[in-house]
């Protein structure tokens, strides 16, 4: 099965998605709409210097599975996708992640962390490198950016440039069935398209 969005000007539902966001975060920012693709470019004058706008599919996936998206930064940027094995509803009515991986595309490559709420790390968070990969990246430059979720649950990550294709086996390990989505982080990030292939 395959679940495909166009971020162009109404040409995608918002309510297909929930927007959630890490333990670290307190608030709760929405994408911004341009005629091509969504964006954080005023999340910092709406946030804190993260810009953190992140939103996830509100049906799970299920491994294996493709995750896929189409995406560019500018300012430090960080477009990610992220695979998050729960979520839980605040009081508030707040929606945060659990136990979640970030795949992240930046100007030198590809990082990948693991992240889970525990009040006894900084900010309530434990956060914890699983991998470094070298793909420059520049800024401005329109990438797909995408992770193969296996059948036992661990990753391969990559990106795409052109014709120019990485890949790159991780230790990180979801669940069989987790959310999916994108995440605009650090600086100004735009996202043009996201698919899920199961």
């Amino acid at each position: 099965m395959l679940r495909s969005f166009d971020f162009s000007q109404s040409n995608w539902k918002e309510d297909d998605f929930l927007y959630a966001a890490s333990v670290r975060v307190p608030y709760r920012l929405t994408f911004e709409q341009a005629a091509s693709c969504i964006h954080n470019e005023h999340a910092e004058e709406r946030g804190d210097e993260y810009a953190y706008v992140s939103m996830v599919l509100r049906e799970k996936a299920h491994a294996p599975a493709t995750l896929e998206t189409e995406c560019s930064f500018t300012s430090y940027g960080a477009p990610l996708l992220i695979l998050a094995d729960d979520l839980t509803t605040l009081p508030d009515g707040r929606i945060q992640y659990g136990r979640h991986i970030e795949v992240v595309g930046w100007e030198k490559g590809i990082n990948v962390w693991e992240l889970y709420p525990d009040p006894d790390s900084p900010k309530g968070q434990h956060s914890a490198n699983l991998g470094r990969f070298e793909f420059p990246i520049e800024g401005g430059t329109r990438f797909t950016l995408f992770t193969h979720v296996n059948p036992d649950g661990t990753l391969t990550v990559g990106a795409r440039e052109g014709s120019c294709t990485c890949t790159f086996p991780c230790p990180a390990r979801v669940s069989k069935d987790f959310y999916a989505g994108i995440t605009a982080c650090e600086g100004k990030n735009y996202f043009y398209n996201f698919s899920v292939s199961e």
